[in-house]
């Protein structure tokens, strides 16, 4: 599964192994293990991850990994960041988690079921939910979506040069 990550590497997970590239190199291995990753995001230099039903900030300069919020994070089906936030669907909810003071939000009431990957990139949140490829302006009111394909096994997704790339199937 690929992750974007704000800078500038792309994190995957490779048999429950972290692996990080950028978009013109071949992917290292951290040499962290992450089984049961759910979803990964990040914000300002820092990696978060879904695992084990918890919510982990990891910094890939110190290696430290610490928790953050008490809540059970089970059932996160992806997750993306943007200005000091996290957004995720979870159990089909679409939330945001302020970094600040690890608040909860629910961003709209929409159920958004077998969210596959999702990304925050202008003014919009692009996602994949049953196999369609979807935007939602940043308010979380507009979604629209995106032609006609079908996205089902969606892996992640990023967007570089005005070009949103999609790794579906593994490929």
């Amino acid at each position: 599964t690929l992750y974007p990550v704000k800078t500038g590497l792309f994190y995957m997970i490779v048999n429950d192994e972290l692996f990080a590239s950028s978009d013109t190199g071949a992917p290292f291995n951290t040499g962290l293990m992450f089984p049961q990753t759910e979803a990964i995001a990040s914000f300002e230099g820092k990696v978060y991850i879904v695992q084990g039903g918890l919510l982990w900030k990891f910094d890939p300069v110190t290696n430290q990994r610490t928790t953050i919020t008490s809540r059970n994070w089970t059932g996160t089906q992806t997750m993306t960041s943007r200005e000091g936030s996290l957004y995720m669907i979870q159990n089909n909810e679409f939330l945001r988690v302020r970094l600040d003071t690890y608040g909860i939000f629910t961003i709209n009431t929409l159920s958004w079921p077998n969210a596959s990957s999702m990304i925050y990139t202008g003014s919009f949140y692009y996602l994949v939910s049953n196999g369609v490829l979807w935007s939602v302006y940043m308010n979380g009111r507009n979604t629209n979506q995106l032609g006609s394909g079908n996205w089902n096994n969606t892996k992640g997704m990023t967007m570089i040069s005005q070009y949103l790339y999609i790794v579906q199937n593994s490929t």
